[in-house]
């Protein structure tokens, strides 16, 4: 049995980044940018106005006051999109909408709530400063500068910058290739009545769902029977054309667990199996070729948590995503939680915010490995070290967020 953060750095090690493709705009949202984005062009293109307005040169209001306003006559007006060149005069201005291309003569826009109108003409009872109100151009970045760099998962505010910038395709990291099996011959499928001692499968649709989260439709999901051979056969297919397989139950030590045997006669290199973690000891990982192989536990807790620190780490670096790991904070401990030595455990909890606007983390009372109803409530997980055995209600406990999308 090894520590937690040394299975995660076995991962990690044996890792691989996959291939990039590129692909059409429309289809990238999710994906991982495979190179650094530069500016074809700056940003905004050209001067315009940051509001409904009236541009014109701001020297013109130098002397303005309430006493003595400066009244302009509003000689043109210029809409968004609006390709205006003509000059404006010392002593004019022009009408102006958010966005418009800002006319040569002109340095400033003041805001309509600003001025009074009078036919025609406006009053302007204060100076104008320079530049007010107006967008510069390449004020948010300069042609060839690096707008997104290699790595960055493409969201919507990433997409919409890309398009902004002209692109019609992306080159991204390609997605890898998973196979699922879930082992067990008391499940039935969801919608069916399960006879004595048999469950209806969870694994299933759980992972295919995590999967989802991240972006992934599985190759294949198959759920086979605690018998050798149809497992070997299952994992075998899976094999053939996955970047990564992932068996579900059959890896602990009863004697209809077959997993870990199956593996070995099918050339799988064993990395690890067994990590000293609560929920999720029983879990095993190997690779043949380039294939990844994880083996969780089938308990549906224990699986779901196994994917969200291991899997999930793994597709993070095949992908070239440049954060892979859940960033830990501290929050207030609101009732006691005990454990025996040995493990580390990750309790199923409740973030909030306290009357004073402190972080509170609430366990959840259903905290065994096949309460599935414990992970539907929680957003986050308190990590309880492997070598305490008490957490004391009021103490400020690490913190990780939940979370099945990225």
């Amino acid at each position: 049995m090894i520590p937690f953060e040394t299975a995660r750095d076995l991962i990690r090690q044996h890792c691989f980044r996959l291939s990039t493709e590129s692909v059409a705009l429309e289809k990238t949202d999710g994906r991982v940018l495979a190179v650094d984005i530069r500016a074809r062009s700056p940003m905004p293109r050209f001067d315009s106005s940051a509001v409904d307005g009236y541009a014109l040169s701001s020297v013109q209001t130098k002397h303005a006051s309430h006493g003595v306003p400066v009244t302009l006559p509003v000689i043109a007006t210029i809409r968004a999109g609006d390709a205006y060149r003509l000059r404006a005069g010392q002593q004019q201005a022009l009408r102006i909408f958010t966005g418009a291309m800002l006319p040569p003569g002109t340095d400033s826009v003041i805001m309509q709530e600003h001025v009074r109108q009078e036919q025609g003409v406006i009053l302007i009872d204060r100076e104008v400063k320079p530049g007010e109100n107006v967008r510069r151009k390449g004020e948010e970045f300069s042609r060839n500068d690096t707008v997104l760099k290699k790595g960055t998962r493409v969201t919507p505010p990433v997409h919409g910058l890309m398009a902004a910038m002209g692109l019609r395709s992306v080159r991204v990291t390609r997605m890898p290739r998973v196979s699922v099996i879930v082992t067990g011959s008391e499940l039935r499928p969801s919608g069916e009545r399960p006879g004595k001692g048999e469950i209806i499968d969870s694994n299933s649709p759980s992972i295919a769902a995590a999967l989802a989260g991240c972006g992934i439709e599985p190759m294949s999901i198959h759920r086979v029977d605690d018998d050798p051979e149809a497992l070997r056969a299952a994992m075998s297919a899976g094999l053939m054309n996955s970047d990564i397989l992932i068996t579900v139950g059959g890896v602990s030590v009863g004697d209809y667990d077959f997993v870990r045997d199956v593996s070995d006669t099918l050339g799988i290199r064993e990395i690890f199996w067994t990590v000293a973690m609560k929920p999720g000891k029983p879990n095993f990982f190997g690779k043949k070729g380039k294939t990844l192989i994880f083996g969780l536990p089938g308990n549906p807790v224990a699986a779901l948590l196994s994917f969200h620190f291991f899997v999930r780490t793994a597709l993070s670096i095949m992908t070239g995503r440049e954060q892979e790991t859940e960033t830990l904070f501290q929050a207030v401990l609101t009732r006691e939680v005990r454990k025996k030595a040995g493990r580390c455990e990750f309790v199923r909890a409740a973030l909030s915010n306290g009357p004073k606007g402190e972080l509170l983390v609430s366990p959840h009372k259903a905290q065994h490995s096949h309460m599935l109803s414990g992970m539907t409530e929680a957003n986050a997980l308190i990590h309880f070290p492997a070598d305490t055995i008490c957490l004391p209600e009021n103490q400020l406990v690490t913190v990780s967020l939940l979370q099945w999308t990225y």
